[in-house]
C-alpha cells in the first residue's frame, strides 16, 4: 500500500501529510505524462516500509523540508537518474536498511538534518550513493549505530562539509568504490575517524 503518490504536477505544495504503519509514505510515480514539480512541508512517516521511493526514468524535481522520516527501512529510496531531491531540517531514521538509498539520482542535497537508527546495523551504511551524478550534504548530525556512506563507482560529484559524525566504533565508508574521475570533496567534518577497535565507548548504551 502506497500512502500518496505522485505523477505529473507543476507547483504542487503539500504540508502535514502523514503516512502510518503503510509499505510507501511517498512515491514520485514513473509517469509518462511529466514529473512532479514541487515542494513538501512538515510531512512525515512512521512505522512504514519506504519513508519516499522514487523509481523509474520521469523527471521529478521537488524539496522536502521539516518533518520526521522514521521507517523499517529506507526513509529514502531513489532509483531514478533524472531525479532532483533536496532534504532540509528533517529527522530521518530506519531500523534497518540504508536511511538514504540513492540507487540512482541526478541531484541529491542533504542540509541540516539528523541521521539515525534505532539498532546497530554494521553492514548497511547510513548514505548508500550509487550512480548519483551531483551530491551535497552539510549542518548534518548521524548517530552512532552504522557506518555512514557507501560510495558506488557511478558517483560523479559529491562535496560533504560541515558535518558531524557522532563518536561510533564503525568506519565512516563502508564501501569505496568511486572511479579516479570521480570529484568527491570531505572538509570540515567532525568526528572522520572511527574509534578505535577496542574503544567501546562509540556503542550506544
Amino acid at each position: 500500500v502506497t500512502a500518496f503518490r505522485f505523477g505529473r504536477n507543476d507547483g504542487l505544495r503539500g504540508s502535514q501529510l502523514v503516512a502510518f504503519q503503510v509499505h510507501t509514505g511517498f512515491e514520485l510515480a514513473d509517469d509518462p505524462n511529466g514529473g512532479c514539480w514541487g515542494t513538501f512541508v512538515d510531512c512525515g512517516t512512521d512505522a512504514s516500509v519506504h519513508g519516499w521511493r522514487a523509481e523509474g526514468k520521469t523527471g521529478h524535481t521537488v524539496g522536502i523540508t521539516g518533518g520526521y522520516w522514521w521507517n523499517h527501512y529506507q526513509s529514502f529510496m531513489l532509483n531514478n537518474p533524472n531525479l532532483c531531491m533536496r532534504i532540509g531540517n528533517v529527522e530521518m531514521q530506519t531500523n534497518g536498511g540504508p536511511v538514504i538509498d540513492a540507487k540512482a539520482c541526478h541531484q541529491l542535497l542533504v542540509t541540516g538534518c539528523r541521521i539515525g537508527r534505532s539498532m546497530e546495523n554494521p553492514t548497511d551504511p547510513f548514505i548508500n550513493l550509487q550512480a548519483v551524478n551531483s551530491f551535497t550534504m552539510n549542518g548534518c548530525v548521524t548517530s552512532t549505530l552504522s557506518p555512514v556512506f557507501s560510495l558506488g563507482k557511478d558517483l560523479k560529484h559529491a562535496a560533504i562539509n560541515g558535518n558531524v559524525f557522532e563518536k561510533s566504533r564503525y568506519a565512516r565508508i563502508l564501501i569505496d568504490e568511486r572511479s579516479k574521475d570521480a570529484d568527491i570533496v570531505f572538509s570540515g567534518n567532525s568526528g572522520m575517524e572511527p574509534l578505535p577497535s577496542n574503544d567501546a565507548s562509540g556503542k550506544a548504551k
